[in-house]
């Protein structure tokens, strides 16, 4: 697992200061969606050989918060400190998301399918989803690869 460690940074690095490749996981930000991003960015890493970063839809403040999530991920070495610095958070674009965002070439969704309004400039961008939600249906003339499927996490999909 520390390859994934070393994964997450580089794509930081490759992503930044314009970010190009982002899997995006939904607005309550638990442990399915913030673990899950991570390891589908990890997922299409590997099947595209793009760098993909996670965006987790809290702030950097309320990961804290997020205990379940932080301990989880300790035991993997992946600290409080390193996720701050390697996930792209809700600080970095909110309210900003069409300038933020205008580099953006490929977007996942993992855990939601269907964007929210402050979103939709990435629209045209959706290649990817993964969820365990009832389908939108939605982004169709864009959309790569989709695996929806009723079961307890997205997760377990990207598993």
């Amino acid at each position: 697992m520390f390859y994934l460690k070393e994964y997450l940074a580089d794509a930081m690095r490759i992503n930044s200061p314009v970010y190009k490749n982002l899997i995006f996981g939904n607005t309550g930000a638990d442990m399915d969606s913030v673990v899950g991003s991570i390891l589908m960015c990890y997922l299409y890493y590997k099947k595209t050989g793009v760098h993909y970063t996670p965006v987790t839809q809290c702030t950097r403040v309320e990961i804290h918060l997020r205990f379940e999530i932080l301990g989880h991920l300790d035991t993997f070495d992946i600290s409080e400190e390193f996720l701050k610095q390697n996930m792209v958070f809700m600080e970095d674009f909110q309210g900003r998301e069409t300038e933020v965002f205008a580099g953006v070439e490929t977007v996942g969704m993992i855990d939601f399918n269907n964007l929210t309004k402050e979103l939709a400039c990435l629209s045209d961008k959706i290649h990817y989803i993964i969820d365990h939600h009832a389908d939108h249906n939605k982004y169709l003339e864009t959309i790569k690869e989709k695996s929806i499927m009723m079961c307890g996490s997205a997760t377990t999909l990207v598993i």
